[in-house]
């Protein structure tokens, strides 16, 4: 180990992570106001083995690489400073090597929220101060609005089921307003130039060599994950992607850099703010590149790796509002975009393992029969399901790293409703494709989609009605062997007669897939009546209205949003697809008694239907025949006294789904 240097506070230093900008950069902001005769010393740590689940995948490895180029540009051009670019397995022992080498004594840095980084940034601070009890550290909010912990969301249902967006809105309301954002600092000195001429001995890599590290080493904490994304294409596959991404308008070559951020965020407020209300929905808005989208603000990776701050958006919708330049009907859906990402982080310090787990713990015994397939899972990968929306969307991705959000969502309902296959393989999917790839939101998005979130859609996204491409022109535009089709059959081609698939140059089977499943009905009662076996296995996490409940850190029980075709087993229910809503006419059977308990309701939800199933499992018939063995020995045991609420109501069609919940700007 090496000796520890007496600190003589020359220098102090920026820990950079995600937050690869000048302007309001709150650690580098008060570095250098605070040290005005002191050397700067920007870092940035690669260090994947201590990260775990929040090692970026591959594209958003892709994107981290060209925003440091670009950081670094402006650090050097404006600041006369040296980003230092390290490589080591653990961030300890780099910051102990910079220390002793730069004599450090404070380190400026902003906070995280991953769990894993969060539990890294202790142990860095408690083992540095054991070296060096001089050594004063200075950390600052600025990647969320709101601190997690800050946020107080009481058990129960407030105007809403805990953890869902609107009671944690009003729970901000009590806590100061996000401040506003800091200005870019101003340039220093010529004494604090000159006082950096040590930083040419420090150890630093290229950004050349740090591409090798990021995008050829695929150790990812003793996975590798990046090794079939890149292979021998990478840099094909990376050129494609930063492509999409470069807008002339931009004034700039480097897409990921702030000045793109600021150009896209000053594009968007101007231009597509206005219709973003009416068209966020629809995927068929784009012009010649995705760069164009005429709805959405295509912000989140800005967002995600720091080229604009939360509250530098905050702060702007907020002064467009005031301004009347755009009325507050325009501006609902997307001001509540911010708090979306900050209730992700919100989930995320509640269930730190979220990512892997579901929230809804009783769920992770649901059998994802379509997981004894392993070509569903590739065919959905590739965009080769035969359902062209949802192809379109998934070989959008694997083109340019991003995808609209209402059709991410039509992606992730479709793996999990449909081809019964678990949320977590289309989470880590996202994960190693997506350049905003976000552990938090990423995770609170797929385990909704998975039904085991807080909030569970409350929707059901058919991938044959066309509703987010009405035009066509996203089908057209991503899966060009289906161009020549009439827009009548365009989500549909199956439909159409051989004759005329031919004269459009597509044949099912050869030029494009035939469907990997058929009957979308069928499949989705697969999934949901397994859902519902596995609720009924769990009576303890099931209220007497049939809604799950969960079990907070704080260790109150609270009631979350459950569907209503799980909370009313014994109800038939009439679909009815409408675009990407779905009406459910809810009727229930009559039976000779007025009260039903509600044990037996749970008991009786699958046995009709399940035995019909497509995906059902012997083991899965298994604990069927022990569940319902259980259920009426509880039956025998606890009389009427768990008379069911839900028998007693009189049953209403379900509420239509009237908008898309996003989980992410857009």
């Amino acid at each position: 180990m090496p000796e520890s240097k007496s600190l003589s506070g020359e220098a102090v230093v920026v820990w950079i992570r995600k937050d690869l900008r000048v302007r309001d950069n709150p650690a580098l902001y008060y570095a250098m106001q605070t040290n005005q005769k002191a050397a700067i010393i920007p870092v940035f740590i690669w260090s994947p083995e201590e990260e775990d689940n929040s090692v970026p995948g591959a594209a958003a490895r892709l994107w981290l690489l060209e925003s440091l180029r670009s950081f670094k540009e402006s650090l050097k051009d404006k600041y006369g400073l040296s980003l230092l670019l390290l490589r080591s397995s653990s961030a300890v022992n780099a910051m102990k090597d910079l220390l002793r080498d730069s004599g450090a004594n404070r380190i400026f840095y902003n906070r995280v929220y991953e769990p894993a980084l969060q539990k890294r940034d202790k142990q860095l601070e408690c083992r540095l101060k054991s070296l060096h009890p001089s050594l004063t550290f200075s950390s600052f909010p600025g990647y969320l609005l709101y601190e997690p912990s800050k946020v107080d969301v009481p058990a129960g249902f407030h105007g809403g089921h805990w953890g869902t967006l609107m009671p944690y809105i009003r729970a901000t309301r009590k806590l100061p307003t996000p401040a506003r954002p800091l200005p870019a600092p101003p340039s220093p000195s010529i004494s604090l130039r000159t006082a950096r001429g040590f930083e040419k001995t420090l150890s630093s890599l290229t950004i050349s060599e740090m591409k090798e590290h990021m995008l050829v080493d695929s150790t990812t904490g003793g996975k590798s994950r990046s090794s079939f994304r890149w292979g021998v294409k990478r840099d094909r596959c990376a050129s494609k992607i930063l492509e999409a991404w470069t807008r002339p308008e931009d004034g700039t070559d480097n897409p990921a850099s702030e000045e793109a951020g600021q150009a896209r965020l000053q594009h968007f407020l101007q231009k597509n703010l206005q219709n973003y209300e009416k068209w966020r929905s629809r995927a068929d808005v784009y012009t010649k590149s995705m760069s164009g989208a005429s709805a959405v603000s295509t912000l989140s990776p800005f967002l995600r790796w720091g080229q604009i701050s939360c509250r530098t958006l905050f702060w702007a919708i907020k002064n467009m509002e005031a301004s009347g330049r755009i009325s507050s009907g325009k501006l609902k859906t997307f001001s509540r975009r911010l708090f979306w990402r900050d209730l992700a982080y919100f989930h995320f310090e509640a269930f730190p393992d979220m990512q892997s787990f579901p929230i809804r713990s009783h769920y992770s015994k649901h059998p994802w029969e379509g997981e004894r397939d392993p070509n569903l899972l590739r065919s959905w990968q590739r965009g080769q399901t035969g359902y062209p929306i949802v192809d379109a969307a998934m070989r959008e991705l694997w083109e340019t790293g991003w995808m609209q959000q209402s059709v991410r969502m039509v992606a992730a309902s479709f793996l999990v409703e449909y081809l019964g296959i678990s949320w977590m393989r289309g989470r880590e999917w996202f994960a190693e494709t997506l350049i905003d790839e976000d552990l938090a939101i990423n995770s609170m998005m797929w385990q909704n989609a998975g039904r085991s979130g807080i909030d569970q859609w409350n929707f059901i996204l058919n991938p044959t009605s066309g509703a987010q491409d009405p035009a066509g022109t996203y089908v057209r535009r991503w899966i060009p062997e289906l161009a020549r089709l009439p827009k009548k059959y365009l989500h549909k081609p199956w439909e159409a007669d051989v004759k005329l698939l031919r004269s459009c140059g597509v044949i099912l089977g050869e030029t494009y897939p035939n469907r990997v499943i058929v009957d979308l009905k069928k499949a989705r009662s697969c999934t949901v009546e397994g859902l519902r076996l596995v609720r009924a296995a769990a009576p303890e996490f099931i209220d007497s209205a049939g809604y799950d409940v969960i079990v907070l850190p704080s260790g109150h029980r609270t009631r979350v949003f459950t569907r209503r075709e799980l909370r009313n087993p014994r109800g038939t229910y009439k679909e009815t697809e409408s675009g990407n809503r779905v009406t459910k006419t809810v009727r229930k059977r009559r039976h000779g008694r007025a009260n039903v308990k509600a044990q037996r309701t749970r008991n009786l939800c699958t046995t009709s239907n399940l035995d019909r199933s497509c995906r059902t499992s012997g083991s899965a018939r298994e604990s069927r025949v022990q569940w319902i063995s259980n259920a009426h020995e509880n039956d025998k045991t606890h009389g009427n006294a768990g008379e069911s609420k839900l028998g007693q109501k009189n049953s209403a069609a379900l509420k239509e789904g009237t908008s898309l919940k996003q989980m992410r700007v857009d």
